[in-house]
């Protein structure tokens, strides 16, 4: 939440989709800021080109964003703490296709072998390629890398163009 923080303080009069859960903690803040708070249960268009994937998890709770572009649809994450594989799942069936890319932090650092490699499975039937971020783990960033040889790491600084 200290990027939302910093966003709040700094940017006013800004839209913020979030999952409803979280409805207690932004909404004197988001009204604070001058900020329109729409929350999001299911999965649903934000915008041309945006999509959420709805409110996903059973303990964290978290969206992704689904973004169209001219290459086709890719999925930006948090931390997917409800699983990368279950919000790639869902960001295919939202934007109708396989997804160009999934890009973010997704929760694997302490995920076994066997584990891994049916998470792998799964990104392989909805997606083309990956960029593993923050929360991802050493071992499973090399592993995903290797199975998505046009995959990149997401570091501070990469460019993408789609």
């Amino acid at each position: 939440m200290g990027g939302l923080s910093y966003v709040l303080e700094n940017a006013k009069g800004v839209r913020i989709w979030a999952p409803h859960v979280m409805e207690g903690y932004l909404r004197l803040r988001s009204k604070a800021a001058k900020a329109e708070l729409v929350l999001v249960k299911g999965p649903r268009k934000l915008d041309e080109g945006l999509w959420s994937t709805g409110s996903m998890g059973r303990g964290i709770k978290e969206h992704g964003l689904v973004v169209a572009t001219e290459k086709g649809p890719l999925l930006v994450t948090g931390c997917a703490h409800p699983g990368i594989h279950r919000m790639a799942k869902r960001a295919a069936r939202i934007s109708g296709g396989r997804l160009q890319l999934v890009l973010g932090g997704f929760h694997l650092g302490k995920l076994d072998a066997e584990k891994l490699s049916a998470v792998i499975e799964v990104l392989e039937s909805v997606t083309d390629s990956v960029a593993p971020g923050h929360c991802t783990g050493k071992n499973s960033t090399e592993t995903l890398l290797s199975a998505f040889p046009r995959g990149t790491r997401l570091e501070v600084g990469l460019s993408l163009t789609f």
